[in-house]
């Protein structure tokens, strides 16, 4: 409804965007941790705690963010081929979480978006799902207008 901001596929887009790299990301990483059949618990590192915190919706709403102009998809040309690739992708990411159960990823760290930037696997994963499900609220919130 407001050419300035995204529409609904616009923002499976953006989400697309970020899915593509963490799901890079998250692969290499998982494939240098170690088998392990213990349960550790995970504690969040001081920046993971930090962007997931900036990402994770509270019971406010979501805190208005401007994103990258390079994943920013306003305006593209785009079609619901958008949404098969966002399934498949997160497809991957559900498979990812699933095989990280069998391993020991305390301590294993994920390269960001950001490249200057580490954080731990565990983390980068509780972030993207964070990303998602901000913009899903963003979804809802454009299609009740």
């Amino acid at each position: 409804p407001n050419p300035k901001a995204w529409n609904t596929l616009e923002v499976i887009e953006h989400l697309n965007y970020y899915i593509d790299i963490y799901n890079g990301y998250n692969s290499e990483s998982l494939a240098k941790s170690k088998l392990s059949v213990e349960d550790k618990i995970i504690s969040r590192g001081f920046w993971g705690n930090k962007f997931i915190g900036m990402m994770e919706p509270t019971d406010k709403g979501i805190k208005k963010m401007n994103t990258f102009k390079s994943k920013n998809p306003i305006g593209k040309a785009l079609s619901k081929s958008s949404i098969q690739h966002f399934l498949d992708s997160n497809k991957q990411l559900i498979k990812q979480l699933e095989n990280a159960k069998k391993h020991d990823i305390s301590k294993v760290k994920c390269q960001l978006a950001i490249p200057i930037l580490k954080i731990k696997l565990p983390d980068a994963m509780a972030f993207l799902v964070a990303h998602n499900e901000r913009h899903f609220l963003q979804i809802e919130n454009v299609l009740s207008l």
